[in-house]
């Protein structure tokens, strides 16, 4: 596991931080984080912060930042996700995946025979935020409210769609899948 912690940047002051109750404690009992042990801290916006525990108390965790550094997006794309409202393990799990690996938003998507009509927003930014922790994040995902599913393309990003055709396999259907990545990529023509 790594000493991996999420930190708002108003919570840093003159080279000092304080981690608020929520990560303190994540800190001290699940860590087990003492004084003098390092951590490495994210604001979700790019930095990464390299610090040393002053006070470890599960109410507080107080430290001084050694250095930080910037993060600079690899890709020149955005990876825009759109998940279907389905049960909430299964939304929870999938949603906790994809920012594992990589994605920069996420939409909730309502269709007509949606199981679920809402979402709990909170809930799942928690859910991000605790995923960006394990897979050690510098950029935490947007996670937009519930959209139906024509209100969902964006044209700005990469979006994922997934078409579920039982009559024909995946490789029977990659020249469709390249001609319309073709045509996304080249839209002149």
């Amino acid at each position: 596991m790594s000493n991996f912690s999420l930190i708002n940047k108003e919570n840093i002051k003159n080279s000092n931080f304080v981690l608020d109750e929520k990560e303190s404690h994540h800190v001290v009992s699940v860590l087990r984080l003492k004084e003098n042990d390092q951590l490495t801290l994210t604001d979700g916006q790019g930095t990464i912060y390299k610090a040393i525990l002053n006070e470890a108390h599960k109410k507080a965790v107080k430290g001084k930042i050694l250095n930080k550094e910037f993060i600079k997006h690899e890709r020149n794309y955005k990876v825009h996700l759109a998940l279907p409202l389905i049960k909430n393990s299964r939304f929870k799990i999938a949603l906790e995946k994809s920012v594992e690996l990589g994605v920069d938003e996420l939409t909730p998507i309502r269709f007509d025979k949606s199981v679920k009509s809402s979402i709990n927003h909170d809930k799942l930014l928690s859910s991000i935020h605790s995923a960006c922790k394990q897979s050690m994040r510098a950029y935490f995902p947007r996670l937009n409210k519930i959209k139906n599913f024509t209100e969902w393309y964006d044209d700005q990003s990469v979006n994922i769609v997934c078409l579920i055709n039982s009559d024909k396999t995946i490789i029977e259907q990659i020249d469709i899948i390249k001609n319309s990545n073709y045509k996304f990529n080249n839209p002149n023509e």
